[in-house]
């Protein structure tokens, strides 16, 4: 297994990244996270699979057990794999995909496949995303929105909080989007 650990503490947060699945993407968090005295474990992922995705969280999870807290954050897609897995002592999920059949709506079938933004997704994820309710599966997690993101007009659906004017990718955000996830890993 591919697993980047960084700074040693007693806590430990597991990065799921999205749909890119690359280690690299959760670096700022990474960075933040680490000052504020906490473990980060990251991995690669390959999302041919919500269920697979899900598995092989499952496996950090597990590696992650000689911590004395284990907290998730997960990105997007990383939500709904997030949803399916064992879990862990406080979950956060940073704008995730909350409406997965929108997302099929958004899948493009080419003679290659089925890709999503340009990445491939697999028959068995975009049948995945066909049938999967993940809002349904939403119980103590904590979900931070971003205000202008896919997702926003969940905010009343479900209990979330929202960073106003953020993307999905939180470009101009992102120090409030780990301030606020900082706070909820804390209290």
């Amino acid at each position: 297994m591919d697993i980047v650990e960084d700074n040693i503490s007693e806590k430990v947060i597991i990065i799921v990244p999205g749909i890119g699945g690359k280690i690299q993407s959760t670096e700022d968090a990474r960075d933040f996270f680490v000052k504020n005295d906490f473990s980060v474990v990251r991995f690669p992922i390959k999302y041919d699979s919500l269920h697979k995705v899900s598995e092989k969280i499952d496996e950090v999870i597990t590696y992650c057990e000689k911590y004395k807290q284990v907290y998730i954050i997960a990105k997007s897609l990383g939500g709904p794999a997030v949803f399916l897995s064992k879990g862990a002592e406080k979950i956060v999920m940073w704008d995730p995909s909350l409406d997965l059949k929108w997302l099929a709506s958004k899948i493009e079938k080419k003679t290659e496949g089925y890709f999503l933004r340009n990445h491939p997704i697999s028959n068995e994820l975009y049948q995945e995303f066909l049938t999967l309710d993940i809002v349904s599966k939403i119980k103590d997690e904590k979900i931070i929105l971003a205000g202008s993101g896919p997702y926003a007009h969940f905010k009343d659906k479900i209990n979330a909080q929202t960073i106003k004017g953020a993307n999905h990718k939180f470009s101009d955000h992102k120090e409030e989007l780990f301030s606020m996830t900082l706070k909820i890993l804390k209290n």
